[in-house]
């Protein structure tokens, strides 16, 4: 999680103390704090974080609560799953999981589904 957020720190150009000024939870109005952030930008958080700090987190970065979450799973928790992660419309993603083992062609399967599910979600809204 925390290449993730390096990534997408740099990409945008924001300091953590920027970025925690947006980071606040819609449910709980709890906010996340510049050096939380810090801990988990450097490697050093020890265990997975709350459910409320991940959308928090989701809520500063404009980034899919499920997709973190995912993280959180493989970085502390020791899920190790492949996924297809696709945007739906402006700003939802169909999360799909990917069997171990697939040949490129089933793995290409699975991804023009998740794609297929993708569009006919965000013809719906």
């Amino acid at each position: 999680m925390w290449d993730y957020l390096q990534r997408k720190k740099a990409q945008e150009g924001d300091s953590l103390r920027a970025l925690a000024k947006r980071c606040v939870d819609p449910e709980t109005g709890f906010d996340l704090k510049r050096p939380w952030l810090s801990m988990l930008a450097e490697g050093d958080m020890n265990r997975a974080p709350e459910l409320w700090r991940l959308r928090a987190l989701a809520a500063g970065m404009s980034a899919p609560l499920q997709q973190l979450q995912l993280m959180a799973a493989q970085q502390w928790l020791g899920f190790s799953a492949e996924t297809v992660d696709v945007q739906v419309g402006s700003g939802d993603h169909v999360i799909v999981p990917v069997p171990p083992g697939l040949t490129a062609a089933d793995r290409a399967k699975v991804v023009r589904w998740a794609e297929q599910w993708a569009r006919e979600l965000d013809e719906e809204d």
